[in-house]
């Protein structure tokens, strides 16, 4: 039997990453907690200026715990799942939806305990 081929990744293909906002933000942000709202790091990586890289970098490792590229590990399932290509405007849509989302859990939440 085979063992999967292992691709190394060249530092300099790597170099975006000194461009990211994450870099000057507390990484804590990028890794919430299971039940924990991922939309401050979402609302980080929107306006970020290599959130593509990051993402397309998160679609190949697979990172199982960090909000990368704007999008949660589940998040960049369900595109795999859908065989959607990731787009600038299908991704901004998506971070935008589920920050609304959040935001609508969140004054429900608020509400049931007023």
């Amino acid at each position: 039997m085979s063992s999967p081929e292992l691709t190394l990744v060249k530092k300099e293909e790597l170099d975006w990453q000194d461009e990211g906002i994450c870099r000057q933000t507390d990484p804590e942000v990028f890794y919430p907690e299971v039940g924990q709202e991922s939309w401050d790091a979402k609302k980080i990586c929107k306006g970020c200026p290599v959130r593509d890289k990051c993402l397309m970098y998160a679609f190949e490792t697979e990172d199982e715990w960090a909000v990368m590229g704007g999008l949660t590990y589940r998040e960049r399932k369900k595109f795999r799942r859908q065989r959607v290509r990731p787009t600038k405007e299908n991704i901004d849509a998506w971070i935008d939806r589920s920050i609304k989302d959040a935001r609508e859990r969140r004054q429900r939440a608020y509400d049931k305990l007023a």
